[in-house]
């Protein structure tokens, strides 16, 4: 995501962005201190940090998991180019509750997809 994220601000920096970094703890955020600084030099990045287990102190985000904060604060994807990294079943609980909102269609990039693709009785998208 850091690269995919630095290559499109070098190309259009005025481009929208919308970073959603997740991990179990916040210490799991990896670089979250270069996306806030994004969001410091770049008015047209945003920047939701996603923990799952409570418990931390100055904490801005959101603790619960990452499909679970999408499907609460996300209301269309339909302009969007969403890219997803981490675990495959975290991949795939993202692509259904993205989905469950709208379809997605060939606008969802992830390298879950070639290697972890989903077998067609587990339902979803692939």
């Amino acid at each position: 995501m850091k690269s995919i994220i630095e290559a499109a601000l070098a190309h259009d920096p005025d481009h929208d962005i919308h970073l959603w970094w997740a991990g179990r703890r916040r210490d799991e955020l990896y670089l979250e201190s270069l996306a806030r600084q994004w969001v410091e030099t770049y008015p047209n990045v945003r920047f939701t940090p996603v923990v799952e287990l409570p418990g931390e102190e100055d904490f801005d985000g959101v603790v619960e998991r990452i499909d679970r904060a999408l499907h609460e604060r996300v209301g269309s994807t339909r302009e969007a180019n969403i890219f997803i990294a981490g675990s495959p079943g975290m991949v795939y609980a993202v692509v259904d509750t993205l989905e469950a909102l709208e379809p997605l269609t060939e606008r969802v990039f992830s390298d879950v997809f070639s290697y972890a693709p989903r077998q067609p009785d587990q339902g979803g998208q692939a």
